[in-house]
C-alpha cells in the first residue's frame, strides 16, 4: 500500500491557528507546512531551534515561524485544489488543474541537509511565477533581508537584554536550475559561522548538488521505513499507523530542541502555550509509540529539556518544598528554562506548578518506557539513570510514612487553575491538599522499579536499594470506591474522587504501566473503571484511553470502531489531531494503540496478537518488545500463520504459547505445549515459532 493523504481543499487554519491543517513535511528539523495566500499557495518554514527565550509570562516568548514561500497560482486553477502529501517518499506533490492548462509543484524538505527544494511545472510559461520569500517580521524582533546574483537572504534575530539566549537565524533562497529552487535555512545553534555557511551552500549549489542530496534523501527514508512494518487489509488504520512514524520523525531529529506542544509545525508568530514542553503528558504522548514502533531514535533528543533544567529543578525543591532531588513545573522552554517564570512568592510559585508534584516523575515514563524496551546500558547511564536518581531523591523526601505505610500529601492530580484572575484557593482546596492520588502513586512506583532494575544492571548505588524495595513494599494501594455499583479506581484517597471528563484514573495503567494485570481482581476493577469513565474522545487523554483499552483487553472491534469515530470527528486533512490540547499529543495514538493490540510484553511475557479483531488480516515486522527483542507476526483469517522473534542481547524471553502445539527453531524437535515457553536467547539470535 502506498502511504499517501489526498487533500481536496486547501488550509484554513494554517497561518491563523496554532494547529495547522496543511500537508506537512520536514527532517524532523526543518519543516514546511502548507497554506494559502491571496495570490495563490503558501509554504511557511519553521524550524526546531528557532526560540524567543523569554520566561516572562507577560511576553511573547516561544517558539517562532521563520517565514513563507508564495507561489502565484491562478485563481481558476487554484480552485482546483489537490495536494498529496506523500509520506513514504517525504515529499509534498502539489498541482492545480483545469482542463488541459495547470501548475504542478513537488516540494521536498531533505532528510539529511537543511535543504527545501521547489520543482514547478506549467502547461505554459507564462503560468510560472518566480516564488516570494518573506521573513515574518515583529516589531520586537530584529530582521533583514538582502539580494544580491539572484539569491535572497532573510536574517531573523531574537537578541536583547531581556532574552535569556540569543537565537538567530538566516534563510536564503535560489533558482539553481530553470523553474527548480532551493531554500537553505541554519541558525547560530547549528555553526557559529551559519550565516557564512548559508550563503556559500547556496553559491555553490547546482542541479548535480541537488540530485546527490536527493538520492540521500530516498535512502535515509527508506532505511527510516525498514526499521518497522505494520500491514493490515483495514487501509485507513494502515494509513494512519505511518503517519504516526511520519508526524514525529519530520519534527524530532533536532537533539537540542525536540519537539514541544506544536513540534515545528509553526505557521503563526504566537502558538497556545508558547509551544512549550507541557510535563504533565504533553511532551511525553508524542514518543508513547516510539519505542514499539522500533524507533528509539527519535527520541534522543527527549533529555535535553529534562537535562538543562536539573539544577532549577533542585533549586525548586529546596526553596518551595525544602526537598532534596527534582521538583518541576508544568512547562519548561528550552535550555533550562521556565515556559512562564513567576517569583518565589506562594501565590506566584504556584501558578508554575498548579499544584502538581509529579512533573518530573511524569516526564521518566518516556525514559523508563526507553529502558525497558532497549536494555541500553550505555544510554541508561548517560542520561536516564542520573535523571531518575534525583527524582527518587525527591520522592524519598516529600513521602510521608506514617502507619506502616507511605503517603503522598498535597499533590494535586489535575492542574489547579491558579492563574485565574480571582483564583480562590478554598474553592480548590479538596484538589491542593489530596492525598495519594492515583496517578503520583504509580509513578512512584515506576520510578523506584527502574532505580532499582538499572542500578543492578550498572552495578550502582548498591547502598540505596534498600531504601528503595522498602518504598515499593509499603507504598499505599491504589484508592478505590463503588461507583454505578462496581468497584472502581479513585482519583485520591482523600479528595477528588471522580472526573467524567478526564481519563486520569487509567494512566497508572497506560502509559506508566504499574498495574499487574495478571491479577483477576485489579483487572477487573481497571475493566469497570475504563466503562465507567466511558471517554472515547477525551480533549486530554485521548492518547492514553486507546492504547489503555488494548491492555486491559477491552473488544478489539469497539476498540477499532471508536478510533474511526476518531478520525471522522477530529482529524484535519493532514491527518493530525485537533483535540483541546495541544498539536502533537494524539500523533501517537493510533500506532500506539494497534501496537498494543498486536503485541504487549509490559509485564515480560510476550504475547502476540493478544487483543486483535481476527476478522482484519494484519502483519508486522520488528515491533520493539520490553527486553530488547523485535517481533514479527502474521494473521490471515483469523488464525496466526507467522512469528519470529529476534534478541538484541543474551537474554530470557518468556513467550505466551500462541498455539495449543508450538515449535520453536531451530529447535525442531521439542514441542511445547506449556502455556508460557522460555526462551533463551545469544546476541543477535533470531527463533521462529510454528504450530506443531
Amino acid at each position: 500500500m502506498k502511504h499517501t493523504v489526498c487533500i481536496k481543499t486547501p488550509p484554513e487554519r494554517s497561518g491563523n491557528q496554532s494547529i495547522p491543517d496543511g500537508a506537512l513535511a520536514g527532517n524532523g528539523d526543518l519543516s514546511v507546512i502548507l497554506g494559502s495566500s491571496a495570490t495563490g499557495m503558501r509554504v511557511y518554514i519553521a524550524k526546531c531551534d528557532l526560540w524567543k527565550a523569554n520566561e516572562r509570562p507577560d511576553s511573547d516568548g516561544g517558539i517562532k515561524p521563520l517565514g513563507y514561500v508564495d507561489f502565484e497560482i491562478p485563481k481558476n486553477l487554484y480552485e482546483h485544489y489537490h495536494v498529496e502529501q506523500r509520506m513514504d517518499e517525504g515529499e509534498l506533490f502539489c498541482r492545480f488543474a483545469e482542463g488541459e492548462n495547470f501548475v504542478q509543484i513537488t516540494i521536498m524538505v531533505c532528510a539529511v541537509k537543511n535543504d527545501v527544494f521547489f520543482d514547478v511545472s506549467a502547461s505554459s510559461p507564462e503560468l510560472i511565477r518566480d516564488p516570494q520569500f518573506t521573513v515574518f517580521r515583529c516589531n520586537a524582533d530584529g530582521w533583514n533581508e538582502t539580494r544580491q546574483d539572484g539569491i535572497h537572504i532573510i536574517t531573523r534575530v531574537f537578541q536583547n537584554d531581556s532574552l535569556a539566549f540569543p537565537c538567530k537565524i538566516s534563510a536564503g533562497m535560489r533558482a539553481f536550475s530553470p523553474n527548480k529552487f532551493v531554500l537553505t535555512a541554519a541558525t547560530n545553534f547549528d555553526s557559529d559561522t551559519f550565516e557564512t555557511d548559508v550563503e556559500s551552500h547556496l553559491r555553490s549549489f547546482n542541479e548535480e548538488t541537488c540530485q546527490q542530496e536527493k538520492r540521500e534523501h530516498a535512502l535515509w527514508w527508506q532505511e527510516f521505513y525498514s526499521k518497522s512494518e505494520f500491514k493490515t487489509s483495514d487501509e485507513q488504520l494502515e494509513l494512519n499507523w505511518y503517519a504516526c512514524q511520519y508526524h514525529l520523525a519530520i519534527c524530532a531529529r533536532n537533539r537540542a530542541f525536540p519537539p514541544g506542544i506544536y513540534g515545528n509545525f509553526i505557521t503563526t508568530e504566537r502558538v497556545n502555550w508558547h509551544g512549550d514542553y507541557h510535563l504533565n503528558y504533553n511532551y511525553e504522548a508524542p514518543f508513547y509509540a516510539a519505542f514499539s514502533s522500533n524507533h528509539p531514535e527519535l527520541t534522543d533528543g527527549y533529555t535535553a529539556p529534562l537535562e538543562a533544567f536539573m539544577e532549577r529543578g533542585k533549586t525548586c525543591a529546596k526553596e518551595y518544598l525544602n526537598c532534596k532531588g527534582l521538583f518541576y513545573p508544568v512547562g519548561l522552554l528550552p535550555k533550562g528554562l521556565f515556559s512562564e517564570y513567576r517569583d518565589s512568592s506562594p501565590e506566584e510559585y504556584e501558578k508554575m506548578f498548579l499544584g502538581q508534584k509529579s512533573n518530573a516523575a511524569y516526564a521518566a515514563v518516556i525514559l523508563v518506557m526507553r529502558w525497558n524496551s532497549t536494555r541500553d546500558t550505555a544510554y541508561a547511564q548517560e542520561h536516564i539513570y542520573p535523571f531518575l536518581k534525583e527524582v527518587g531523591a525527591f520522592w524519598e523526601d516529600f513521602l510521608v510514612f506514617e502507619n506502616g505505610r507511605y503517603v503522598i500529601y498535597d499533590d494535586a492530580i489535575h492542574e489547579v487553575p491558579y492563574y485565574l484572575e480571582h483564583f480562590n484557593p478554598r474553592t480548590y482546596r479538596k484538589h491542593i491538599h489530596a492525598k495519594n492520588n492515583l496517578l503520583s502513586l504509580g509513578l512512584v512506583r515506576m520510578v523506584f522499579r527502574a532505580l532499582l532494575d538499572i542500578s543492578e544492571a550498572l552495578d550502582a548505588d548498591t547502598e540505596k536499594r534498600e531504601k528503595w524495595r522498602h518504598i515499593l513494599a509499603h507504598i499505599s494501594g491504589y484508592p478505590t470506591f463503588t461507583k454505578k455499583f462496581k468497584k472502581v479506581f479513585r482519583y485520591t484517597e482523600k479528595g477528588p474522587a471522580w472526573n467524567k471528563t478526564n481519563f486520569l484514573c487509567l494512566q497508572h495503567v497506560y502509559p506508566v504501566g504499574q498495574v499487574d494485570l495478571r491479577d483477576k481482581k485489579l483487572l477487573q476493577i481497571a475493566r469497570n473503571t475504563f466503562f465507567t469513565n466511558n471517554r472515547w474522545f477525551d480533549d486530554n487523554a485521548t492518547n492514553s484511553v486507546f492504547p489503555c483499552a488494548a491492555r486491559l483487553g477491552i473488544d478489539p472491534a469497539l476498540i477499532l470502531k471508536n478510533l474511526r469515530l476518531n478520525y471522522k470527528k477530529f482529524q484535519l486533512p493532514n491527518l493530525l489531531m485537533l483535540h483541546g490540547g495541544g498539536c502533537l499529543e494524539n500523533c501517537s495514538l493510533t500506532a500506539a494503540t494497534l501496537n498494543e493490540m498486536v503485541l504487549q510484553s509490559y509485564d515480560g511475557i510476550i504475547r502476540i496478537f493478544p487483543n486483535w479483531d481476527r476478522d482484519i488480516s494484519c502483519s508486522f515486522k520488528n515491533l520493539r518488545a520490553d527486553g530488547a527483542f523485535l517481533v514479527s507476526a502474521q494473521m490471515e483469517e483469523g488464525e496466526i500463520t507467522h512469528i519470529e522473534i529476534f534478541s538484541e542481547r543474551d537474554a530470557r524471553a518468556v513467550l505466551q504459547n500462541p498455539y495449543d502445539r508450538s515449535v520453536l527453531s531451530p529447535d525442531k524437535n521439542q514441542i511445547y505445549t506449556d502455556r508460557l515457553i522460555e526462551i533463551c536467547f545469544e546476541k543477535n539470535q533470531r527463533i521462529t515459532v510454528t504450530k506443531a
